[in-house]
């Protein structure tokens, strides 16, 4: 990709980078006329915002901020439909709001649901080697797994809303430590389950 301020070039570095077989080929697509286009190529005119609206529809990996700003890279992997959903519910509802505590829950929501999405792929290479890929036993296993992360998640969220609200700090220390005692409990037992370990 390529980086670059120069904004006087800016369209023909956009064509570039996009490796189309001409500017007419830009034209058709992003729907835009030809004379304008050369006019903008040409640094006589600079862009109105629904032209640049136009080109980001017409290619989506055309990074909006380079449009704008001529700074950053000029394109960008595109986001599909629910990255983009996701970055609009985060902004709406969480950055505008600066709510640390929603989005702190929100990464660790995430945190979570890659870990388990590994631990998941992790037992299915276990079953896989041990000739289970195909048992009923291995459904079972996975229901299992998946109650086990819903009950993990929900201690995780408790202990978490121990430390931040403590009653007193003996208090507080006592029931922490009864809720991680509980997740270490059930960490092994997930353990258990995606190694294919059997229960001493």
């Amino acid at each position: 990709m390529v980086n670059t301020e120069n904004k006087r070039n800016w369209l023909r570095v956009l064509i570039d980078s996009l490796e189309l077989p001409s500017t007419a080929e830009f034209c058709r697509k992003a729907g835009l006329n030809r004379g304008l286009v050369d006019k903008l190529v040409a640094g006589a005119h600079r862009p109105r915002m629904d032209t640049l609206e136009k080109i980001k529809k017409a290619y989506p990996q055309t990074n909006m901020n380079w449009l704008v700003s001529g700074s950053g890279d000029v394109l960008e992997e595109p986001l599909d439909y629910h990255e983009d959903f996701l970055l609009i519910m985060y902004r709406k509802h969480f950055k505008e709001k600066q709510e640390s505590r929603y989005t702190r829950a929100l990464a660790t929501a995430v945190e979570w649901l890659i870990r388990e999405e590994e631990e998941f792929e992790e037992l299915e290479r276990n079953a896989k080697a041990a000739g289970l890929e195909d048992d009923p036993f291995l459904n079972e296993l996975k229901s299992t797994l998946l109650l086990m992360h819903k009950t993990r998640r929900l201690i995780s969220e408790v202990i978490r809303e121990t430390k931040d609200k403590p009653r007193g700090l003996l208090d507080m220390q006592k029931t922490e430590e009864s809720w991680e005692n509980r997740l270490k409990m059930l960490n092994e037992r997930i353990q258990t389950i995606v190694y294919l370990l059997k229960k001493e």
